[in-house]
């Protein structure tokens, strides 16, 4: 569920802004869409190395730290707290996202670009203020989710999440796979609104831009994050005990004490070993996550070709499970 207001509703300088961004992300989505070679296939693909570090189910255990690090920017927090119902249902927002996200990274053209108009359009209808108080006078900075910079910090925290969780539960990635990588989320970063000159043009500028955030006083944990940050962790002790020691472990030195978590070196080693177990000793194809093994289904049927078993067995409990992980919406029904 989300409180985002009737558009008519708004103030007419802020409908004339949502209609602005509007027309000008529909002109950089028709110009993305030119790129793209194989609709059925989407922006990415069996060969990118977007698909191949996705569809590693490990990869999840990033996801708190990701979400704390996106709501230690107090302009995130705000949005998030003014316009969802994030105590009540944590759970469900966490999982829209999550399946908008995989919406974007392995669906055909149509449903890439429904899903990434669909969190523009959300975006664009959150406003809040961040409040700065000196000692000669209080600053007031009105912003928008849309905005390029808010929209940079929370597709840098995916990125940055996803690549130590792949190397520390998967695999070490090379150079050249990190720059093939990063190349593709220039990418992701229009489809969320960024614009290409707006964001970072190599991996070394990203990582010089993430840490600017980290190590200059940007983030911190204000009210909203810490109601937040309390719902996130609100399930029985040992599961919310478990989830603090994943998050502190993963979690930048930088932002370990805004939160506080106590941390358990022995779990986390523990959970990592086992993660990196699983990963060696279950084949490729039994691993890999459901929406990857749909894509695949839905590329064979473009090609004319007969899915493999894996791949229809996936696409069954995507059609025939309502509580299946991911939408259907990834393959053709």
């Amino acid at each position: 569920m989300n409180k985002l207001p009737n558009l008519n509703a708004l103030d007419p300088t802020i409908q004339a802004d949502i209609q602005v961004r509007r027309s000008r992300y529909e002109v950089m989505l028709d110009q993305l869409r030119t790129q793209v070679r194989n609709p059925s296939q989407g922006y990415f693909g069996p060969e990118s190395m977007t698909w191949q570090l996705y569809r590693e189910p490990s990869i999840i255990l990033g996801g708190m730290r990701a979400l704390l690090l996106q709501i230690a920017h107090p302009a995130v927090a705000i949005g998030v707290a003014k316009y969802s119902d994030f105590e009540q249902d944590t759970i469900g927002r966490a999982h829209r996202t999550i399946l908008s996200m995989v919406q974007i990274w392995f669906g055909d053209l149509n449903t890439a670009n429904n899903s990434a108009r669909r969190l523009h359009i959300i975006h664009s209808m959150i406003r809040g203020q961040m409040v700065w108080e000196t000692e000669d006078e209080i600053i007031i900075n009105p912003f928008c989710a849309a905005d390029s910079d808010l929209l940079f910090w929370v597709l840098a925290t995916i990125i940055d999440t996803t690549i130590q969780l792949f190397e520390k539960t998967v695999r070490p990635l090379s150079l050249k796979e990190k720059n093939q990588f990063y190349g593709e989320t220039k990418i992701m970063a229009q489809l969320m609104g960024i614009p290409l000159e707006e964001y970072p043009s190599n991996l070394n500028n990203f990582y010089s831009r993430f840490l600017t955030y980290l190590d200059t006083g940007v983030l911190k944990l204000e009210q909203e994050g810490n109601a937040i940050t309390k719902a996130l962790f609100k399930l029985p002790y040992p599961i919310r005990r478990f989830q603090q020691i994943l998050a502190e472990g993963f979690l930048p030195e930088q932002t370990k004490p805004l939160f506080a978590f106590r941390p358990s070196r022995t779990v986390l080693k523990v959970v990592l070993w086992a993660a990196r177990m699983v990963n060696r000793i279950i084949p490729d194809d039994l691993r890999y996550a459901p929406h990857f093994h749909q894509a695949m289904y839905r590329m064979a049927l473009s090609n004319r070709q007969r899915p493999r078993l894996i791949e229809r067995w996936h696409y069954w409990l995507s059609t025939h499970i309502d509580w299946y992980f991911i939408s259907n919406k990834l393959s053709p029904g």
